[in-house]
C-alpha cells in the first residue's frame, strides 16, 4: 500500500512538473497560425527597451499586413509589416517618392537595411520610421518622439523572427 501511494505521489509530481515547464516555456511573439500566414520576413526588436505585447498581434490577409504594439523606451509604439509593395522593386523611384511625401528627414544604416525616419502629416510632428528590406516594408510609429539615438537603437536591435 505505501509503494502505491509512493508512485501515485511520484507520478502527480511528475506530471505537475511537465505542466510548470510546458506553461512557463517562452512563446513566440507571433503565433505560429500567424506566421504561416505572412509571406515577408518578420522583423522584431530584441532590446531591453522593448516589450512587446503578445495579445495585440494581427494579421490583416487581404492588406498582408501583421502588426502589433510594443511599449518602447516607454513609449506606446506600433508596429506595422507587410510585403514589400511590388512597385517599390519594379520602379525604385516610388519608393523614394514614398519617403519624400512622407517627409523624409533623417536616413540611417542597420545590419537589417537602411532606416527613413519621416513625419507623414502635413504639418505633423509624428514620427513613423520606415524600413523597406528583405521583401518587407516595415513602419514603426510611436505616441511620441523617439530621439535620433533611441531610433537607432530600436532598428540596430531589429532581428528576424522565425
Amino acid at each position: 500500500m505505501k509503494r502505491l501511494w509512493y508512485l501515485l505521489t511520484g507520478l502527480l509530481l511528475l506530471i505537475g512538473v511537465i505542466a510548470c515547464v510546458i506553461w512557463l516555456w517562452p512563446k513566440p511573439l507571433i503565433p505560429k497560425d500567424i506566421q504561416n500566414k505572412v509571406t515577408s520576413v518578420i522583423f522584431v526588436p530584441k532590446n531591453p527597451q522593448v516589450i512587446n505585447k503578445k495579445g495585440t498581434v494581427k494579421y490583416d490577409s487581404d492588406l498582408k499586413l501583421l502588426s502589433y504594439q510594443a511599449t518602447i523606451f516607454g513609449v506606446n509604439t506600433v508596429i506595422s509589416e507587410q510585403p514589400t509593395p511590388e512597385s517599390f522593386t519594379d520602379i525604385p523611384q516610388v519608393y523614394q517618392k514614398v519617403l519624400d511625401s512622407w517627409n523624409q528627414y533623417e536616413t540611417f544604416n542597420t545590419p537589417q537595411g537602411t532606416v527613413y525616419l519621416t513625419r507623414p502629416g502635413k504639418q505633423s510632428n509624428e514620427e513613423v520610421g520606415v524600413m523597406n528590406s528583405k521583401g518587407t516594408f516595415l513602419f514603426i510609429k510611436p505616441d511620441s518622439n523617439f530621439t535620433d539615438s533611441q531610433w537607432r537603437q530600436l532598428f540596430n536591435s531589429l532581428q528576424t523572427d522565425s
